[in-house]
């Protein structure tokens, strides 16, 4: 495994809950679930935008513009806490706008 996919994989083991990784992983996807793509450029994390819901406390909405065709992605998580850590524990929904 090429050293990138490691350092995807830890990322996504500190900051996934298990049960999500075993999702993601039954999805076999050639993209990347949480960006919506397969490529990203560092002038997309200038966009980066997170917003915690006002009615559910555990529903984040993320959101950037995708600038190879600029639209705007917008990402709906929900996190749970699992013992000191919060975790992402499900995509709710991902829309371009």
């Amino acid at each position: 495994m090429p050293e990138d996919f490691k350092k995807i994989d830890s990322i996504k083991n500190q900051y996934c809950t298990s049960s999500l990784l075993h999702k993601i992983k039954r999805l076999n996807l050639d993209y990347d679930i949480f960006l919506q793509a397969n490529d990203m450029d560092t002038v997309m994390l200038k966009t980066l935008d997170i917003k915690k819901d006002s009615r559910r406390n555990d529903l984040y909405t993320v959101s950037y513009l995708d600038v190879f065709n600029n639209k705007t992605v917008s990402i709906e998580l929900i996190i749970v806490r699992q013992k000191e850590l919060y975790k992402i524990d499900s995509l709710l929904r991902s829309v371009w706008l």
